[in-house]
């Protein structure tokens, strides 16, 4: 399977309708779980016990309740725990009962987040559109869906590559809950942000490639009568002021960079369908992340005489700063869509699948370049 492979107008890219496989709970767990209660016995019947040695009173073993134990790959498994009925003079023995589970309960999830950290990595891959996710998907194999708090993750291999793929829409709220779900519940090894952006650069065409080197809120600001002061907000844990600009690691820039070498993209059309002479390009530059889609000349200068930003879009840098807040390593793709401009709603509709099939070749690239570095030997090792 190649980037070739990648048609220029998928069906996928209009509909989530193909099947899906619901997540299992991992055996293992479940199994070490039910092994662990077993040693500590929290789950023995009283028949076990001889008469003359019980010292409470009244009804016995009434009722069993449920405990559900969820791990973070989403494995849940039930057990019943029995519930006596006892009198005062009994409260001590239901106490260490009570104890004895929450014991159970941090030691599963601690045993889960153990799990979770000495497994195969996995690459985050997010899209605020259908259509910017779209051919991902298409190219993707063993895909399982998994819905948390209803946002949709689709889990298996992209290009050999351990990948979760999630679509959370539009605006910078919307990004940063989807990357923080990501983030806690698989643990990737990195985020990748893929999808269509506007032009700010003059010097780029639509059709062409941004690989952010560097992300920033161009309304996370300050408003003064002097002008506008741009400034990271508090990490909400440390009280630190975050970086006006985040930037990923040296190694996924550089990785996205050889991947760019190797893909073959898409040309956009003429406005008349026709065929174009345009060859696309792909530069590492400036990213600008706000909560309005930018159709104006006037606001188009301002943010490339401002930031020196080549692109902007509503997602890339919400989801570097959770990334950032978390230490998980995150890189930003766009491909122009439009140039921001008075024409940007049109161009848009145009060239947009276009420009979010682009943009996927390249994370198609960075995932497979990914696989292939985990099954390199370090010669050090």
């Amino acid at each position: 399977m190649n980037a070739d492979s990648f048609e220029k107008e998928p069906a996928s890219a209009r509909s989530d309708t193909e099947p899906t496989v619901t997540n299992e709970a991992q055996a293992p767990k479940v199994q070490s779980g039910l092994l662990l209660l077993a040693l500590i016995g929290v789950h023995r019947r009283p028949s076990a016990v001889p008469e003359s040695s019980r010292r409470y009173r009244g009804s016995d073993w009434l009722e069993t309740c449920n405990l559900e134990l969820e791990t973070s790959r989403g494995a849940v498994a039930e057990f019943a725990l029995p519930k006596r009925r006892i009198e005062m003079k009994g409260k001590t023995m239901l106490a260490r009962k009570r104890f004895t589970v929450l014991l159970v309960v941090a030691l599963l999830k601690s045993a889960a987040v153990w799990a979770a950290d000495t497994t195969e990595p996995i690459t985050a891959i997010l899209g605020a559109q259908t259509r910017e996710i779209a051919a991902l998907r298409e190219e993707s194999s063993g895909l399982k869906e998994r819905k948390i708090m209803g946002i949709s993750f689709w889990e298996g291999r992209l290009a050999g590559r351990r990948a979760v793929i999630a679509r959370m829409s539009g605006g910078k709220v919307n990004a940063a809950l989807a990357a923080t779900l990501t983030v806690e519940h698989f643990r990737p090894s990195e985020v990748i942000v893929t999808g269509i952006a506007g032009g700010l650069n003059p010097e780029l065409k639509v059709g062409d490639l941004v690989i952010a080197r560097q992300t920033v809120q161009h309304d996370m600001v300050r408003l003064q009568a002097s002008g506008i002061e741009h400034r990271g907000a508090r990490h909400p844990v440390s009280g630190r002021r975050n970086p006006v600009f985040f930037e990923p690691p040296a190694r996924l820039l550089e990785i996205a960079r050889r991947a760019a070498t190797q893909i073959p993209f898409l040309p956009i059309g003429l406005e008349d369908g026709g065929p174009t002479s345009h060859s696309v390009r792909v530069v590492s530059g400036i990213v600008a992340t706000g909560d309005a889609f930018v159709a104006s000349d006037g606001k188009r200068k301002e943010l490339r005489d401002l930031l020196k930003a080549d692109a902007v879009e509503m997602e890339g840098a919400a989801v570097a700063q959770i990334c950032f807040q978390f230490g998980v390593p995150c890189i930003v793709i766009r491909c122009l869509s439009d140039t921001a401009d008075q024409t940007a709603v049109e161009d848009l509709e145009q060239f947009a699948d276009i420009a979010a099939i682009n943009s996927a070749r390249l994370v198609y690239g960075i995932c497979k370049l990914l696989a292939e570095g985990e099954k390199t030997p370090n010669p050090k090792e």
